[in-house]
């Protein structure tokens, strides 16, 4: 099936150039350590050179590049080759770099930051694996006291429990580097999903299993010489969970969550810990995923996690902005070429505050 310049998928490895591919599937997301691709291709007899070329091995390092825009710089992680007499068939899989951030320990000299924010720390970790730590948006520059991590744990684990007391969604950039979004931030976008104009198949999912009452988070802050009483106990502080009942125009029913922040903090870390948690629920709560043709945004583009859309389709109950936690790129000889895209509300304000007072 021949593919316009828009379709092309184009995987680099030793700067050699793989281009004939039968199935392609390229998923970007945001909230895990990295991306990731599917290629496959298949030839029958009699059998072409190029095929017995494609001697891509794992670890070999490679670029992922989708209608000439770079979607994944990383490696390949795993090869599956089959044959039989009259036929041949290849597989390719593999990851961004930043994948090795979720399975590689956090190595320091002491396991031990004092005084640093999230951003600095992000870097430290982040320096021995050869990557960058790339911030997007407002992020919080306030400092963690003092964090030990524990021996073996991964920079991945360690990263993403700090992120949540800081409001940042993490997820790889194009270059393979580790990405923090500041919740609410998102990054360009505001292309239209239109139903009956680009939208070729939708889905949603709008559920309150997951609860609908307001986010506590309680925790305990460490001592020391300048807080010896009371104030280091636990503070709960609150956040309105998401607007879903307001947006299917439901009652709800109450029922209040408490989350234990993970890392020693005062009551501003707990307010952002359940601020964080209010709209991680509201990505479960409203769940939206639009298919639409090609892999390009109508604004140029590929589209791309972190990058917000506003959906207008009366089947779905949906006209709003959504934030895109992750797409995937797909081709194949039945459906062409297609970018599935899954969507959800991110509330853009931090809502009313239910702190306890205390527990600075």
């Amino acid at each position: 099936m021949a593919f316009k310049a828009s379709e092309i998928a184009e995987i680099t490895v030793n700067g050699m150039r793989f281009l004939d591919w039968e199935s392609v599937q390229v998923h970007l997301i945001e909230g895990g350590p990295s991306h990731s691709y599917r290629l496959q291709t298949t030839e029958g007899a009699p059998f072409s050179k190029s095929f017995a070329a494609l001697r891509i091995k794992p670890g070999d390092h490679c670029t992922v590049t989708l209608a000439g825009e770079r979607a994944i710089a990383g490696f390949v992680t795993t090869r599956q080759v089959a044959y039989t007499g009259n036929q041949h068939g290849v597989e390719i899989v593999g990851n961004s770099y930043s994948e090795a951030l979720a399975y590689g320990s956090a190595m320091t000299k002491t396991s031990e930051f004092k005084n640093k924010s999230f951003t600095e720390i992000a870097q430290d970790l982040v320096n021995p694996y050869g990557l960058n730590f790339k911030a997007y948006g407002p992020l919080s520059q306030k400092k963690f006291e003092r964090l030990n991590i524990a021996p073996g744990e991964s920079v991945w684990n360690t990263l993403d429990m700090l992120a949540r007391m800081r409001k940042v969604v993490l997820g790889s950039d194009d270059d393979g580097n580790l990405r923090g979004r500041a919740l609410g931030s998102p990054i360009g976008g505001g292309d239209m999903l239109i139903e009956g104009v680009n939208i070729l198949e939708g889905r949603e999912v709008i559920s309150i299993a997951q609860g609908t009452g307001i986010d506590y988070s309680s925790g305990q802050n460490t001592g020391s010489d300048e807080r010896s009483d009371g104030t280091t106990a636990a503070r709960p502080a609150g956040q309105q969970s998401s607007d879903v009942q307001g947006q299917i125009g439901s009652q709800g029913v109450h029922s209040p969550a408490n989350t234990l922040v993970e890392h020693p903090g005062d009551k501003q870390d707990a307010q952002s810990r359940a601020e964080f948690e209010s709209a991680w629920r509201g990505y479960e709560q409203i769940n939206v995923q639009i298919v639409v043709q090609g892999w390009l945004r109508p604004s140029g583009g590929l589209w791309r996690p972190g990058q917000s859309a506003y959906v207008k389709s009366p089947m779905l109950i949906m006209d709003r902005e959504l934030i895109l936690n992750a797409v995937t790129f797909s081709q194949d000889d039945r459906g062409g070429s297609r970018s599935t895209l899954e969507l959800s509300k991110e509330s853009r304000s931090t809502g009313p505050d239910y702190s306890s007072q205390g527990g600075q």
